[in-house]
């Protein structure tokens, strides 16, 4: 009883925080906003605790120039965080870094040869933006190969559906700034 109460009132909490400040997508900052949502999620915690993966990352290819521009400035001024930068790079990463339910921190990367994972999603920038914004459902775009599996198995996937699904409707939770 006091840890669902617990639970409860940390998901509002964060669920209020991420409705008042605005994060760039992708960006390591929303990232980390995401992450938060995830820990204070009983449902999600539920749904993953028994998931087979370290980290699960999110290649965002086609990132829009608009996008790109933006986010090299913003590192060049200071005003945002990346565990590794290409400045050619037409691609970003999220990296999760899960255990038993629970997210332990996040990378963002522009720099595809710094990004390993046990589980590594594919899909270009449009599918994700489509997917936090609500349009495009996860399992669809699973199933129907809008997003590719580059490592790891749809099968051992399929077993966390519902954990996939979780972690998409937190990710429309974050007020996103969009730039594309």
């Amino acid at each position: 009883m006091l840890g669902q109460i617990f639970y409860k009132n940390m998901y509002l909490y964060i669920l209020n925080m991420s409705q008042t400040q605005e994060y760039l997508f992708p960006s390591k900052e929303w990232a980390d906003e995401w992450c938060k949502l995830l820990n204070g999620s009983k449902e999600y915690y539920e749904a993953s605790k028994t998931a087979p993966w370290d980290s699960v990352v999110l290649v965002s290819t086609n990132v829009p120039e608009k996008v790109r521009a933006t986010l090299i400035e913003m590192y060049k001024k200071g005003e945002a965080k990346a565990d590794s930068v290409d400045f050619n790079s037409t691609a970003g990463a999220i990296k999760l870094n899960i255990k038993e339910g629970r997210c332990l921190g996040t990378e963002f990367h522009t720099d595809m040869s710094k990004v390993v994972g046990s589980l590594i999603l594919e899909a270009p920038y449009d599918t994700w933006l489509k997917i936090i914004q609500g349009k495009l459902d996860v399992t669809v775009a699973l199933l129907g190969g809008s997003i590719k599996i580059k490592k790891g198995s749809l099968t051992e996937l399929a077993r966390y559906t519902n954990a996939a699904v979780i972690m998409s409707n937190m990710s429309r939770k974050i007020k996103s700034k969009i730039l594309a």
